[in-house]
């Protein structure tokens, strides 16, 4: 499995919200791509 940046992003995102739903709205990604 390969990351690229965005990946990554998401992730950190995600940590610093505690939510999938948070870290797909810092990251301008929709929820359904984020998960």
């Amino acid at each position: 499995m390969r990351f690229d940046l965005t990946d990554l992003r998401l992730f950190r995102h995600v940590a610093e919200t505690r939510s999938i739903t948070g870290g797909a709205e810092r990251s301008n990604l929709a929820l359904a791509a984020a998960s």
